[in-house]
């Protein structure tokens, strides 16, 4: 999405991405943890994620795990931090891993299956819940 997601356009880009009013996304945005929600929302909406761009915003990647839609990132330390080594939150180097990673999917629902169960599971450690508990 680029810029579209950007602070200054997000009302835009939400209200066109969610077919919701601006007084709606407004009003959404406005709630606790409302932002991360209408994204979500926008993320469920796809068979697949890629964040492609460097980013070393954990919430980016934690809110597009959380979403269960399967997500293939570009490896950074942040994002590596985050996986905690499971093998399932799949991080790339390279387009070559990138191809070879969207082909492992379309192959096989049951991969598709194990890398949602597994992003669900790493975002909810980073829930407000579980953060309040530490």
């Amino acid at each position: 999405w680029g810029g579209m997601a950007a602070p200054s356009s997000r009302l835009g880009f939400l209200s066109q991405a969610l077919k919701m009013s601006g007084g709606e996304v407004q009003a959404r945005m406005a709630a606790f943890l409302g932002t991360g929600d209408l994204f979500t929302r926008v993320f469920a909406q796809y068979d697949l994620l890629i964040q492609w761009f460097h980013s070393n915003a954990a919430q980016r990647l934690t809110n597009a795990l959380a979403t269960g839609v399967p997500v293939i990132a570009l490896w950074t330390p942040t994002f590596e931090e985050v996986a905690a080594g499971d093998p399932h939150i799949l991080l790339v180097h390279n387009y070559s891993e990138l191809t070879a990673t969207v082909r492992a999917l379309a192959a096989s629902a049951a991969f598709r299956r194990r890398v949602s169960d597994a992003g669900v599971a790493v975002a909810d450690r980073f829930s407000v819940g579980q953060i309040a508990l530490q």
